[in-house]
């Protein structure tokens, strides 16, 4: 099966986030993230009336997401469309050992897009996770554990970065 991806960004670049979906679904690549959606049910990216429990949801939500997916890509927003969330998934995925993608021209506004693979462009970034191995699921059983887990096996030629 073809790597899980949450495309991270900005909201100030929603287009380009769109875009960057659309690629991938284009591909045949499942994309965990919904926060484009959620932003443009909800109106802003982080509506100051909102409720506590609502922004939680949300955070949770983003969260899980990440979680769920194999591969985190990370359209590097210019300074001029700063993001706060983006980052926090980019921390999120790495703890969880995810592949790491940064895209854009301003990568080097931070050394932690350096733990993994970056791009000056968002289509070679697609190009990467396009020729990335297949992840194969299997099931393992753990004593002591009344039920069996789902774990993914990925080909051992990249780490974290995605160096081949």
């Amino acid at each position: 099966m073809k790597p899980r991806v949450y495309v991270a960004g900005s909201s100030l670049e929603m287009d380009r986030a769109r875009r960057a979906v659309e690629r991938l679904r284009a591909s045949g690549i499942e994309v965990t993230s919904t926060w484009i959606d959620v932003i443009a049910n909800v109106g802003a990216a982080n509506p100051t009336d909102a409720s506590i429990e609502q922004r939680r949801g949300w955070s949770v939500v983003d969260l899980a997401e990440v979680s769920r997916a194999d591969v985190l890509w990370f359209l590097v927003p210019a300074p001029t469309a700063p993001t706060r969330g983006a980052w926090v998934e980019l921390g999120h995925a790495y703890a969880a050992g995810k592949w790491l993608v940064c895209s854009g021209e301003h990568t080097r506004q931070s050394i932690f897009t350096a733990l993994g693979a970056e791009f000056a462009s968002d289509a070679e970034a697609v190009g990467f996770i396009l020729g990335m191995p297949t992840v194969r699921t299997k099931s393992v059983t753990i004593p002591g554990l009344a039920a069996s887990v789902v774990v993914s096996d990925v080909d051992d030629r990249f780490d974290h970065g995605g160096e081949p």
